[in-house]
């Protein structure tokens, strides 16, 4: 999608209908700027940008007092984040929760059913996101950019009838439902993979409360090769993909609370120049560690996400990379569920390097130490870890062909330019 100075709120349509200003179509409430005082331990979550890009984590904050019932969430709700990074923080959202309270830069966006279907503003925003993310980086500053309700009441689409938006719905929408069921089977499946891991080895459930006199504590080397990612010029970094090269894996790819985004970051390295960069070509069940973070804001130090494919991806610097090495039959998903435990990451932050930025170290990441069962219960841990890990794997793979396809059906259903007739569900 180009863009000039009026494409940017001005958006083309050949639909039959009226053009109306986005801010018309729906009410725009801004949230609440919480502050310490508002905190509790337990209560109603306050939802942040980092929790709608991430979900509820350990930096979650609660609160047990009331306020406007205009910052209240309940499921279903929309939500456009409108601050932060312009790739990947401005984005519109289904809040999925029973409850919250709604914190400052996200709005809260009810659309006029008379005007629009709740289900097509979703998409109408999801369509419009490039035109968000290139105004947002118009006015970038350190990294961040904003969305204002000037720039909102400034964009103008023709919105089509009601029957038409259920028919563009009706198309778009099975493909999204399909993407969060897998992201919800994923969820659950690493849910009860933590707890697994946290049952055996962090409280010795089966083995009565206490390790066994057979098992060791040893540093993560010794049951994972690491190595640091490589320092690319930046000149030599594509923007765009093209034949015959190697996406960059980078710190953006890494969840919170650890998870591989497949699109979190977007750059690409020709396999032509790469034929000394072997050891930094990442394969399937690869471990990526994120070595840096904001000092005020630690948000993904010490996590990791696990590489679902072989030799697409070469990593960056300041990501590690830990490779399972099978000593006593450790695999992956052992080393990634020990990377992100609560113990783990409390740890190895508390010997990070700290100035304006928090920095982990090599050999600090080496030394950390773990558990290491016998080889008997490693092989019986990776056997019921390894096919969920497999399923999670595939899923997330079947959800990057899905969002393939409703990315590209999306603007022309939008735009008008492909009939909602021709296409087959």
């Amino acid at each position: 999608m180009k863009f000039d100075n009026s494409s940017l709120y001005n958006i083309a349509s050949t639909h039959e209908g009226t053009r109306y200003s986005l801010f018309d179509l729906a009410t725009w409430k801004n949230g609440f700027a919480f502050k310490q005082a508002h905190f509790s331990e337990s209560g109603v979550p306050i939802i942040k940008i980092a929790e709608l890009n991430n979900g509820i984590g350990s930096t979650t904050a609660y609160t047990q007092q009331v306020f406007s019932n205009e910052v209240h969430l309940k499921k279903g709700d929309l939500l456009f984040s409108w601050s932060g990074n312009p790739q990947t923080s401005i984005d519109i959202f289904r809040f999925s929760l029973e409850e919250g309270w709604l914190n400052q830069h996200i709005f809260k966006v009810t659309p006029k059913e008379e005007l629009v279907t709740k289900d097509f503003f979703f998409f109408l925003m999801k369509y419009l996101k490039p035109h968000f993310t290139q105004i947002a980086t118009n006015k970038q500053t350190t990294g961040l950019g904003h969305i204002t309700i000037a720039d909102i009441k400034r964009m103008s689409i023709i919105i089509p009838s009601l029957e038409m938006q259920k028919a563009i719905v009706a198309h778009i929408k099975p493909i999204d439902e399909k993407i969060t069921l897998n992201m919800a089977i994923n969820d659950n499946l690493e849910q009860q993979a933590q707890a697994l891991f946290k049952s055996w080895f962090v409280e010795f459930k089966p083995f009565n409360g206490t390790m066994p006199s057979d098992w060791e504590i040893v540093p993560l080397e010794k049951i994972a090769d690491f190595q640091n990612g490589y320092a690319f010029k930046s000149k030599e970094l594509l923007n765009e993909p093209s034949p015959d090269c190697y996406q960059v894996f980078k710190q953006g790819h890494i969840a919170r609370g650890g998870g591989f985004i497949p699109d979190g970051t977007k750059s690409w390295y020709p396999k032509s120049i790469a034929s000394k960069l072997e050891k930094f070509v990442l394969k399937k069940g690869d471990i990526l560690m994120a070595m840096t973070d904001m000092k005020d804001n630690v948000a993904i130090l010490g996590n990791t996400a696990v590489m679902p494919l072989d030799n697409e991806y070469i990593v960056n610097q300041r990501v590690g990379h830990l490779r399972a090495n099978g000593y006593k039959g450790v695999t992956y998903p052992f080393i990634y569920l020990l990377t992100n435990s609560t113990d783990f990451l409390v740890d190895l932050r508390s010997r990070a390097n700290s100035g304006v930025q928090v920095n982990l170290s090599s050999s600090e990441i080496k030394a950390s130490q773990t558990v290491l069962p016998s080889e008997e219960v490693n092989n019986a841990f990776s056997e019921i870890t390894l096919p969920m890990f497999e399923i999670i794997i595939s899923n997330q793979l079947e959800n990057q062909r899905l969002a393939q396809l409703r990315d590209t059906l999306l603007p022309k259903l939008m735009s008008g330019e492909l009939d909602v007739s021709a296409v087959e569900l």
